[in-house]
């Protein structure tokens, strides 16, 4: 089975101690469990962007949520 790698970036302010997490209906994202979710990061040099460390493996041709 062929997959894609997915990466996310997402411009968002956040207050001091906030996290930025995706969530949706695949595992890699959780499949809708909260506990479960993708959190992104960040860093000085990145910040107000929040990203995937790597990539997410997600079947090519299946489509999901988010």
């Amino acid at each position: 089975m062929t997959h894609c790698n997915i990466h996310f970036r997402v411009k968002f302010f956040t207050n001091f101690s906030e996290s930025v997490a995706v969530l949706g209906n695949v595992e890699p994202l959780g499949c809708w469990n909260a506990a479960q979710a993708l959190h992104l990061k960040t860093n000085e040099a990145l910040y107000p962007f929040w990203q995937t460390e790597t990539p997410i493996k997600v079947p090519s041709g299946k489509s999901f949520e988010k």
